[in-house]
């Protein structure tokens, strides 16, 4: 570089950051198996009056030295975010765009606040920008960098590796830091041979295995990019795409080459396809398997495929030479495979409709196996969905032909009668795996249940023993997949299978006798065999049942465990401290606690659900203290966002001596009492959508807190929220979608506020919070609270987004009057969303 080029990049970088005159350029990425625009990356170019355009490689190295290069790297940031919020305000579709930091960034400033700062600044949801740190980076200050990266992550940002093996620690990187995706540069494949092609084929193979992306910059043929993407390398950039440019620049040459933009919705639906290592057979193994014969993988062995389907068509994505030699020929797969016609829509009248059927149930299940014959010929086909959206879903499918070229036909028949008497014994045929802690159905007659096609057996278990097991057997069951408990009765017995006999939920609320049979096939894998015993067991039980047992039937003790099991009271029992002791599954259920020890040793007071508490602690020490019983007293409970009118009845609790030592009581809620009441209000307090309360419930709870006001001086504040950029997800993923928005952040404001407050929305994706205040900055406390629950929502439907939210207050106290503190709460929510849409354009 010259001397005077130098002094000049040194005296005019300020001028010419400040006239925008050092511009975002855009070059773009594609996504590999759509062949869609999925995003850009910012380039930084300064565009001089008199010199014209001075490149990256003269001025960047003059700011590294004169530590002047984050300046740059947050001028670029801002000019992506405001150019995204654009898009957004102007309801264009934003396209994610990946961020370069400096080497400097992380020692000259706090860049994620900086960072983060901006981002926010603009309201620009998280997942819409990218951070790529060069290796050599990490090579060199990985210490310092740990603790951002993770900053960063957490905040719900992604972070890339550039050019990636391009220092010499690269493998200890991975090892040591997580990154959502690594860059690798055609220039380090050059020339592109035989063996460049094995390293790139390495590469992505092992970052698929510890689930990282990959993105290969540089490409330039149609060679490079067909190879890549028949590797399962995700996204490509490069020339042979486009040049970095203007961004309307850069999406006009894209339309030129009939090249998309990939809508948000699909962006996650790809990265699950992603995922999956379409070079051998690990889709379809346990880790335990995978890493097993890490050493020694045959690629391209087995026959996969991976097609998506929808109501009309299926498309292939990909398939491997064994798929294409297997289905060669055969009616059950009859679809044209060659490279020209990947991602093209085909007929599905080419697939057999045994295999049609089978992802049906694919679909909903998320994983599936069949045994058929087609012109007398064995298929095992196994089927994974990796990824869907609203319209269509991706499976990874595996066809092994059974028969061979020497099987018999008396053979297949005999295998054909032995599989149809199994079915007829058995309603259901499950293998359990207790080395990848998976199920998988085999086999079933009655509809699907809890027990398909999922991770984590213990859980599994527990959900379909709450569901489906009589309470009393329970216990019982979920013994059976206690994998040591299998083991040991296994061995205690000196057989290859163990069985449970217990009550089963059918249909109508009715139990039926149902026989549980684990089946081991070795130490950690067993058929699970189910069958319906139900008049046998029912004819054994009634031929030797006595008086005596039917007699303990209507005993006192049976019948309590009855009443506390039911759920038909809400029931508890307090010591003569009035702190609790006991309460029924029903009675934590309706306050959505997890169990006893949430309100175990606590009065109602610390417990916080009473407004007013002063009603029930005084009906309570009546009862303890002289002995009276208090019938369907009405009063308001906090439950779920909003003040319940409950009827609560209370009771003297004797010991044997005939001295109170507590009491027992239950209520009732009672607005569940008018669910089949004709009689009911004619308005609901309730909104339909969210469940939480409706303007007139919010309204009807504002009075509850006026009231309290003017009896003890306790001052609330009322709370208007708002989702910015709401219209944005209804756009992008349809009014279902947006509705779940809705229900989310319902959730959340419930979960972070629902037993102390009152929580509503009164219209469109407004929302209301009252809350009790005893000093002013608790107001401003709940503001920011509020804001820090809705930007904390990272995922809904796997989908990933940023909810930033506008909030106006008024505390009570300000105006005393309820219509006025309405008001001026909703003009300070507007007063606030302007703040945050004066946006100006960088």
């Amino acid at each position: 570089m010259g001397r005077n080029l130098e002094d000049f990049i040194k005296q005019n970088y300020s001028k010419a950051l400040e006239n925008r005159e050092i511009q975002a350029y855009y070059q773009p990425v594609i996504r590999t198996f759509s062949r869609n625009l999925c995003s850009f990356e910012a380039l930084a170019r300064w565009i001089d009056p008199e010199l014209g355009m001075i490149y990256p490689d003269e001025f960047i190295p003059v700011l590294e030295k004169e530590n002047l290069i984050h300046l740059l790297d947050a001028s670029i940031l801002r000019q992506v975010c405001s150019r995204i919020r654009n898009c957004i305000t102007n309801g264009e579709t934003p396209i994610p765009v990946s961020v370069n930091l400096s080497r400097l960034d992380f020692t000259l400033c706090d860049i994620f606040s900086i960072a983060d700062q901006i981002i926010s600044e603009y309201q620009i949801p998280h997942d819409f920008i990218y951070f790529e740190i060069t290796e050599s980076v990490m090579a060199e200050q990985k210490e310092l960098l740990r603790g951002i990266v993770d900053r960063f992550r957490s905040a719900g940002y992604q972070i890339w590796m550039d050019d990636f093996g391009s220092a010499y620690s690269s493998l200890n990187i991975l090892k040591e830091m997580y990154f959502d995706e690594i860059k690798l540069d055609m220039s380090f494949l050059r020339p592109f041979n035989l063996r460049s092609k094995r390293i790139a084929t390495a590469v992505v193979e092992m970052a698929k295995n510890i689930d990282i992306h990959t993105l290969v910059e540089g490409v330039e043929t149609e060679e490079q990019f067909a190879y890549l993407r028949n590797i399962g390398c995700e996204k490509v950039q490069g020339y042979y795409f486009g040049r970095p440019m203007p961004y309307e620049d850069a999406l006009a040459h894209l339309r030129k080459q009939d090249i998309r933009i990939e809508v948000p919705e699909d962006r996650q639906y790809y990265e699950e396809i992603g995922r999956t290592d379409v070079l051998s057979a690990v889709p379809f193994m346990s880790r335990a398997e995978r890493d097993a014969i890490v050493t020694a993988r045959q690629l391209n062995s087995i026959p996969l495929a991976m097609v998506e389907f929808d109501t009309e068509a299926f498309r292939i994505l990909f398939y491997n030479s064994a798929f294409e030699e297997m289905v060669e020929g055969k009616e059950i797969f009859s679809a044209v495979l060659s490279q020209e016609t990947l991602t093209h829509e085909q007929p599905y009248y080419r697939i057999s409709e045994k295999i049609i059927n089978l992802m049906d149930s694919v679909k909903t299940a998320g994983e599936g196996k069949m045994l058929f014959t087609s012109n007398d010929e064995y298929f095992d086909v196994t089927a994974r969905c990796i990824a869907r959206t609203r319209d269509r879903y991706t499976v990874l499918m595996r066809i092994l032909d059974l028969s061979g070229k020497d099987a018999q036909t008396e053979n297949l028949g005999f295998l054909d009668e032995f599989l149809r008497r199994i079915y007829d014994l058995f309603e259901r045929i499950t293998l359990f795996d207790f080395r990848d802690d998976t199920i998988r159905p085999l086999y079933t007659s009655t509809q699907e249940d809890m027990l398909s096609s999922r991770q984590g057996i213990r859980k599994l278990a527990e959900e379909y023993a709450e569901k489906y097991i009589y309470p009393d057997d329970r216990e019982r069951f979920r013994t059976l997949f206690e994998h040591e408990n299998a083991l040991s009765r296994l061995t205690e017995s000196v057989s290859a299978s163990y069985s449970e006999i217990v009550r089963s939920s059918r249909r109508h609320g009715q139990y039926a006798w149902t026989e549980y049979t684990m089946l081991r096939i070795d130490t950690e894998k067993y058929f699970l065999l189910v069958r319906n015993l139900h008049n046998n067991t029912r004819h054994f039980l009634q031929v030797n049942a006595t008086e005596s047992e039917e007699a303990a039937l209507y005993s006192p003790t049976h019948l309590w465990n009855n009443l506390l099991r039911s759920g038909l009271l809400r029931l508890f029992w307090k010591d003569v401290d009035r702190r609790f002791v006991g309460a029924s599954q029903s009675f934590l259920d309706y306050y959505g606690f997890s169990d006893l020890s949430q309100i175990l040793g606590k009065n109602d007071e610390e417990v916080g659900w009473h407004v007013h508490p002063d009603r029930y602690m005084n009906d309570e020490w009546q009862v303890i203290h002289e002995g009276t019983t208090t019938y369907f007293v009405p009063g308001l409970c906090m439950n779920e966002g909003e003040n319940r009118e409950i009827l609560a009845s209370k009771t003297p609790l004797y010991d044997s001596n005939g001295e109170i030592k507590g009491l027992l009581g239950f209520f009732i809620d009672r607005e569940l009492l008018n669910v089949n009441d004709k009689r009911g209000e004619d308005t609901p307090r309730r909104d339909m959508l969210t469940g939480l309360l409706n303007s007139r419930g919010i309204a009807e709870e504002a009075m509850v807190f006026r009231d309290e006001y003017y009896l003890r001086g306790i001052d609330f504040v009322r709370i208007h929220l708002s989702i910015n950029d709401f219209g944005m997800f209804n756009e992008r993923f349809g009014f279902d979608f947006g509705d779940k928005v809705l229900g989310t952040l319902g959730a959340a404001l419930k979960k972070g506020f629902g037993r102390t407050c009152v929580v509503g929305r009164y219209e469109g994706h407004n929302f209301v919070v009252l809350h009790q205040i005893t000093k002013r900055e608790e107001a401003r406390d709940l503001e920011e609270k509020i804001k820090s629950i809705g930007e904390s929502i990272r995922k809904i439907d796997d989908v990933p987004l940023t909810l930033y939210l506008s909030v106006g207050y008024t505390r009570f106290s300000e105006c005393c009057d309820l219509k006025e503190q309405a008001k001026r709460s909703e003009l300070r929510l507007h007063a606030d969303h302007d703040k945050n849409s004066c946006y100006p354009f960088a």
